[in-house]
């Protein structure tokens, strides 16, 4: 990479895979992206697998180091700034600028009928996340579980992502076998753009338990799409649904439940939680979210002689 940097006459080093490397004897500024809050969640902390913990506590390392060498760091969320400053990284090197969500996920689409054959034959909760522990799949599972039994039976529960971590995977499989949910909860090993769009405007509701997220597209993406939307509590979830979304603890998976039930049963307030949920989206755009990293590193450019990568 310095050798890349020097043969351009790099301006400026952007990265957005909050890695900074070493640009020794290279005066150059650098404005890092963080997109991994993970490992500064005590809540995703606890899930976690031993090695997954590892692979936390080295990313941890990473991502402060990056930062303290770093000219600028764009930051995803108010939550990422904040969780920064803890950490020790100057407020003053530091901006928010949350991610964009694309408005195909609003644009009509034409039913290729998939669904059925992919087993979803009734109503359906739907969860797009890609499978680690802190995705918190399984209180989930546990939270559709104890719904009355009149109402999970007149809904299926729809999981998709793809299944990056194999053991929080499986562990999620087994828990469905166990619970004998196996024709009630739809596991979807990850989708296309298309399919997905279908899915997100054709749930009943949409729920994200997740522990930790930074800019959390996936929930953009269903807001935009008009799904009602019931949603952790944590941060930043409410940094990005405000009032467009229900809220439950995502620890406690009778809240979750309760929640849920609430809501199956209330038609007028799922109507209304759509159409929040579209408008809330329109507010972050790509335009925008590209204007802000350009304006950060004009700025950057400008004073190159306050610090060096």
């Amino acid at each position: 990479m310095p050798e890349v940097i020097r043969r351009h006459k790099a301006d400026v080093y952007l990265t957005f895979s909050h890695y900074l490397p070493q640009l020794r004897n290279i005066v150059v500024p650098s404005v890092v992206g963080v997109s991994n809050l993970a490992p500064f969640s005590t809540e995703a902390w606890v899930e976690e697998f031993f090695l997954a913990k590892i692979k936390m506590a080295v990313l941890r390392k990473t991502i402060i180091s990056s930062a303290r060498r770093a000219t600028c760091v764009l930051a995803l969320s108010e939550t990422c700034r904040d969780i920064l400053i803890q950490q020790g990284i100057p407020t003053e090197k530091i901006v928010v600028t949350p991610n964009g969500v694309d408005a195909y996920w609003g644009g009509a689409f034409q039913s290729t009928g998939f669904l059925t054959a992919l087993g979803v034959t009734r109503p359906f909760l739907l969860y797009v996340s890609h499978f680690y522990r802190y995705k918190n799949h399984v209180r989930l599972i546990e939270a559709y579980a104890r719904l009355p039994t009149d109402l999970r039976l007149s809904h299926q529960l729809v999981l998709v992502g793809k299944p990056y971590s194999k053991a929080c995977y499986e562990e999620t499989r087994m828990l469905i076998e166990r619970l004998g949910l196996s024709s009630d909860v739809i596991l979807i090993p990850g989708e296309g753009r298309g399919r997905l769009r279908e899915l997100y405007q054709s749930a009943k509701l949409f729920v994200f338990p997740s522990l930790i997220e930074n800019s959390p597209n996936i929930l953009l993406e269903a807001m935009m799409a008009g799904s009602p939307v019931a949603t952790s509590s944590l941060r930043p979830m409410p940094e990005f649904s405000g009032d467009a979304a229900e809220y439950f603890d995502a620890l406690d998976i009778y809240d979750m439940s309760k929640k849920m039930e609430n809501l199956l049963c209330d038609t007028s307030r799922l109507t209304d939680l759509g159409k929040r949920a579209h408008i809330r989206a329109c507010r972050f755009t790509w335009d925008d979210f590209v204007f802000r990293v350009v304006r950060h590193l004009e700025m950057v450019k400008e004073n190159r002689g306050n610090k060096v990568g």
